[in-house]
């Protein structure tokens, strides 16, 4: 069996091109991710501000630092699955409720917050006007459901 010439140098080069380039490609792709997702978290974010300022007294007893990234953590892992909509609102109970669509799927998240109290939380997610899941817990398990649910599943 002939022997080729192998040139490992140019071997590894070729090699280092290649990965430079996924790499770049990779960079890339993860940040226009990052871009959109902070995009969509920005209009979130505005409509939110928008129906605080119209209400003003909602919310208002509670630490607006809580508040803040309670709803910056809840929007950014509904964003994360993509949803058509998206919508943040504080509400007269003292709650921010969440509605977010994926297809035929609609997904309700409610932050319950209590004079010193840790905040609460439901989701109920809903396909053809039937509840295909439903949890209540803290803040950070509800969101862990949500993260873990498929939502290709078909009811």
């Amino acid at each position: 069996m002939p022997q080729l010439p192998l040139k490992i140098d140019n071997y590894l080069k070729d090699i280092d091109s290649v990965w430079q380039a996924l790499h770049s490609k990779a960079d890339f792709v993860v940040q226009n991710h990052v871009d959109d997702l902070e995009k969509r978290l920005s209009k979130v974010v505005f409509i939110y501000d928008k129906r605080k300022k119209e209400n003003p007294s909602y919310l208002t007893s509670f630490s607006q630092t809580v508040v803040n990234k309670i709803l910056a953590n809840t929007a950014i892992t509904l964003l994360q699955k993509n949803p058509s909509i998206i919508v943040a609102e504080p509400t007269e109970e003292d709650t921010l409720f969440f509605t977010a669509q994926y297809g035929e799927k609609t997904c309700y998240v409610e932050v319950y917050f209590e004079e010193n109290e840790t905040p609460t939380c439901t989701l109920n997610i809903f396909e053809n006007k039937e509840v295909i899941l439903s949890r209540v817990g803290t803040v950070q398990n509800v969101l862990n459901t949500f993260s873990a649910f498929d939502l290709t599943f078909n009811a």
